[in-house]
Order: structure tokens, then sequence, then C-alpha cells
């Protein structure tokens, strides 16, 4: 066969992508062992067997690198032999809010937040503590609660990191909701609710430096939040004469930072960037906090209302509201239990419950017929691609689930890439494939 053409390496779960296909040492430039000691092989006597794409799209999923591996996956499947590439593409499902087909999910975590004008202290997000006023028996008003501090960032719940990587940015906004929602997206992928393939990465062997290629900024799965201790401090500066010092802003990241396969953080947002920085971060589905302060100079408060919101991008609307978390609120309601659940508990349910039942990779839709995928190219070829990948493995999915004839498939590739090019794709050898398709592939890696 080939080199740069295999069938995704062995031990990978339910014919998908094997976590184990960068080498049995763990040394990703050398994925068979060749010229190490067992191998029979001095080293150096004998040059690394190059990787495949499918030793690149597990390499690039462990740094961070979602949208390399997922062109990675899509040109091993236009590529290899129907056998192969079928392992591949039967990995891709239909993704029902996008009416279309996917290899896999990915989210992006966004705020929208505008500071209050010449502060830049702590904003008491939700799950934070302040000196509230109390009353005592007689209905005076009493000593406040203990001072600062973070109230348990899990909201009491287990696992509210999931294991990624907190930006210092989310954490300050956010507060305990940017981490439980990390955290029960990563319980979704882990499962395979966003495609197989995020599953199987969760079984993968970590390479060192928690997986995240030099300069990337990327997530880690050395477990932690990565949550300062010092998130809440003292009222810092709120408006309204209050002392104490003022904390720095963390920095907006200039371009969206990995959290976990799959899951990306865009940064502060604006309704008119979003769809922009969401498109240039290639993720399907966005969550985004919407955060605005209210100072209460009489009683020295700052009040926090958080609501999130979940867009996605092919239809440009936003598709869920919670109801807005209260700072104060729901120190009160934690406090006095005034209520048998947890108040983040009860809108992060609401959440959940929404994305369950409209946000997975699932089965092709059951009355799918040749009629109606024939339907479908007709209007993806309609239109232009800077990158027919995407397209062509879609084509490419359809004919070896016998829902696209060999001939319809070789017009789908010779309108998207030209006759003689299309041609070659579609009938040629693995190496005058694999030409034609790196043009497309990240360069460099």
């Amino acid at each position: 066969m080939p080199e740069g053409v295999s069938a995704p390496p062995s031990g990978y779960p339910e014919g998908a992508m094997s976590p184990d296909s960068s080498s049995p040492s763990g040394d990703p430039a050398n994925p068979d062992g060749s010229g190490s000691p067992d191998s029979g092989n001095m080293a150096g006597q004998q040059a690394a067997k190059p990787l495949t794409l499918a030793d690149k799209a597990v390499l690039a999923f462990r740094q961070g690198r979602d949208q390399d591996a997922i062109a990675y996956l899509y040109a091993h499947g236009v590529t290899a032999e129907a056998g192969e590439a079928k392992t591949v593409l039967d990995q891709m499902g239909w993704v029902a809010p996008l009416k279309r087909p996917a290899m896999a999910l990915r989210w992006g975590i966004a705020m929208e937040y505008v500071p209050l004008r010449n502060y830049d202290g702590n904003i008491f997000p939700i799950g934070t503590t302040q000196n509230l006023p109390t009353r005592g028996a007689a209905g005076q008003v009493g000593g406040g609660q203990p001072a600062g501090g973070i109230a348990d960032m899990s909201g009491g719940q287990p696992g509210a990191a999931g294991g990624a990587q907190i930006p210092p940015l989310m954490q300050k906004l956010t507060g305990e909701l940017g981490p439980r929602v990390v955290a029960l997206l990563q319980e979704r992928i882990a499962r395979g609710d966003f495609g197989q393939v995020m599953a199987a990465l969760g079984k993968a062997d970590v390479p060192a430096a928690g997986g995240a290629a030099p300069g990337m900024g990327g997530y880690s799965e050395t477990g932690g939040s990565g949550m300062s201790p010092d998130m809440s401090g003292g009222m810092g500066g709120v408006p309204g004469g209050f002392g104490g010092p003022a904390q720095p802003q963390d920095a907006q990241p200039a371009q969206a930072i990995p959290l976990a396969p799959g899951i990306v953080f865009l940064g502060i947002v604006t309704p008119k960037d979003l769809r922009q920085k969401a498109q240039k971060a290639g993720v399907d589905v966005i969550c985004v906090f919407d955060i605005v302060l209210t100072p209460i100079p009489k009683q020295q408060l700052l009040k926090n209302e958080t609501t999130i919101h979940v867009h996605d991008l092919a239809q440009t609307r936003q598709l869920f509201e919670s109801k807005t978390l209260n700072n104060i609120q729901v120190q009160i309601e934690r406090v006095e239990k005034k209520s048998d659940q947890d108040p983040v508990e009860r809108e992060l349910e609401s959440l959940f419950k929404f994305v369950d039942a409209n946000w997975r990779v699932g089965p092709l839709p059951a009355g799918m017929q040749a009629e109606h995928v024939l339907n479908r190219l007709r209007i993806l070829l309609a239109e232009s691609h800077e990158n027919p990948l995407p397209v062509l493995a879609e084509a490419r999915m359809y004919q070896l689930r016998g829902l696209l004839q060999d001939a319809h498939f070789l017009t789908a590739c010779q309108k998207l890439l030209g006759e003689s090019d299309g041609t070659q794709l579609a009938n040629g050898s693995a190496e005058e494939k694999l030409e034609l398709v790196a043009k497309w592939l990240p360069q460099g890696t």
C-alpha cells in the first residue's frame, strides 16, 4: 500500500481513528518503531516510516489543532481504498440543527461583556461571595456574610473543570459557570454525542507537555482547572468609594484557545463579531455568557447578572437563552436553601436538556434516499468552496453507503476540481490522489 495512506491503526474503538497510532514507543516521528533496539535495526540506519493521514489526524487532535485533524480525516476518506475510507467516513453522522453531516461537532465558548468605566477589579461572577447585609430575628440589619472568597467553584458538583485548563479571563468573568459548562460538554464528548472520533480521543495517551503545540496555549489533559486561588479577592475599587487594590485585566486572547478536543475559547465577543470569530475558529455552535454589571454603592455591592445563550452558525441566530443568574441572589439562595435544587445547577440542567435534545452527531435521517443525496449535492456543487475536502468527503461517504452511484461521485469530483483533476481523484492511484489533496492540507505539519 502506498506510503501516506493506510487504514486507521489497530486498536481503534468501533472503527474510529486509533488513539494509539503514533507509535508503540510514543515517538510520533517513528510510528512503526523502526530504528529502535526492539526492531533489530540500529538507530539512524533506517528512515522512519512517514506518518499516515490517520496518524497526522491523531497528533493534530492531541495538539489542539482540531480543524487540521478533521482535514486529515477528510483527506483520508477521499484518498484511501474503499474499505479503509469507509472505516473513517462511517464516523460521519447527521447534525439536525445544521441540516448536514459532520465528522465532529465543535463548540466555541465566548463572553459578551462591557466592563464598568474606570473599574478593573473583581466583578464577583456567579459563585463568588460578597459581604451581604443580613437581618436578625428582630428584622434589623446585622453582620454580613464572610468576606470575599469564592464559594465552591463547582457549585457543589464534582468535576467542575473536567480536566480542562480554564483560561484566567474565562474564570474571572464566568465564575463557576464556565468550568461547569466545559466539564458537561466534555462528558458528552467522552460518550460520543459530538462524534465518535472525539470520543476515541479520550482514550489516547497524552503526549508530554499536555499535548499543546509550542506557542499555542492549548488545552491540558493533566488535570486541574487552572483556577487562581485569589480570583475573588477583595472589593478592589468597586464604584462608590470602596477601598482595596484593583486587579489587573486579564489579556483578551488574540486567537481562539483550544480547551479540549472539540472545545475552543473565543474570548470576549460582540454581537457583531461573534459569527466572524466562530467561523474563523471552525466551530459549529457557540455557548455565550452575557455578563452585565450594576454597582450598588449604598450597600457596597456589585450585582453581576449572567445569562447563557446558545447560537449556531447555520441559521445565525440565538437558539437558547437561560434565565438570568444574579450573583447576589445565588449567594442568598445557597445560604438560605430556598430551593431543593441549586440555582446554578437548575439553569445548567435546562441548558443541557436543550443540548441533549438537539446537538449531537447522530445517524443519517432514516428516510434519506439517493434522490435526497443528489438534491443536496446539487446545492453544494452550485456553491464555491475554498477548500472542497469536506464536500468531497461527504460525497464519498454517500457513495460508500450506497446512496450515490459511482458515476455521480465522479461527476461531483469533476465539478469541484475540474474534469482532469476530478477524474484523477475518483479513479487515480493513491499517489495521484494524495498529490491532489495536499494543497488543502495543513502546511509544515
